[in-house]
């Protein structure tokens, strides 16, 4: 994930062809404001951005032009792949939409961004180790196998889960319904829902979750959420 620098583009694309290469939205939405100023337009575009399927994005955009075309044209002009998790591969099993992570790690290492590589490296090295020392002393301390944060987010799925209902098609898919118009299919074996945050963010969402449940009711065999 970048900023959008003018000489980040040519040299991710150049040096490593084959990355995904995720613009920060918050970068984006600064550009945008200085021509189109408002809270409605910045709800549009993220709107837009968090939309995980093509069909929801193709929907948020077709609102966006209905309200302003030239801020419609705007945003056409860069590709959704680099910022709507609608095209988004998965391959980076993250839920990032800004670059709020890189701009922290930086400032972690700022210290040791002015002496030889070597050193840096080993800085960074030891940083990391840091981090990750302190970050399972965060989960031993918590209730449950995750952190506070994720617990909590994790509670708020299993919350939504609950409006959903489930059939089985007598394979290995589920059709999960809960608004009218609003189905999806679940795929436990493959780990897939046509909702994409699955895939996207490796974190079961609701759909799955009521499956899940349902599955269990039924005398299937299932592991826990957490897996």
């Amino acid at each position: 994930m970048s900023d959008r620098q003018k000489g980040l583009l040519p040299a991710i694309e150049n040096l490593f062809p084959c990355a995904e290469h995720i613009f920060c939205v918050w970068h984006i939405h600064d550009k945008f404001k200085a021509t189109y100023r408002g809270n409605l337009y910045k709800y549009m575009l993220y709107k837009c951005a968090h939309a995980t399927t093509i069909p929801e994005f193709e929907t948020a955009m077709d609102e966006l032009k209905a309200f302003n075309p030239d801020a419609h044209l705007w945003f056409s002009n860069i590709h959704p792949k680099h910022w709507s998790k609608s095209h988004f591969s998965g391959r980076a099993v993250s839920d990032m939409l800004i670059n709020n992570m890189c701009e922290v790690f930086n400032g972690k290492i700022v210290e040791g961004r002015d002496i030889p590589i070597i050193s840096a490296l080993e800085y960074i090295r030891e940083y990391l180790m840091r981090r990750i020392v302190n970050v399972l002393e965060v989960i031993d301390k918590s209730e449950g196998l995750f952190t506070p944060t994720a617990t909590t987010e994790l509670q708020n799925i299993r919350t939504n889960a609950a409006h959903y209902t489930v059939q089985w098609n007598g394979g290995d898919l589920d059709q999960v319904s809960g608004r009218p118009g609003k189905q999806r299919v679940v795929d436990l074996v493959k780990r897939t829902c046509t909702c994409r945050r699955w895939e996207l963010t490796g974190i079961p969402c609701e759909h799955v979750v009521t499956t899940i449940w349902n599955k269990a009711l039924n005398g299937g065999r299932v592991g826990a959420v957490e897996s």
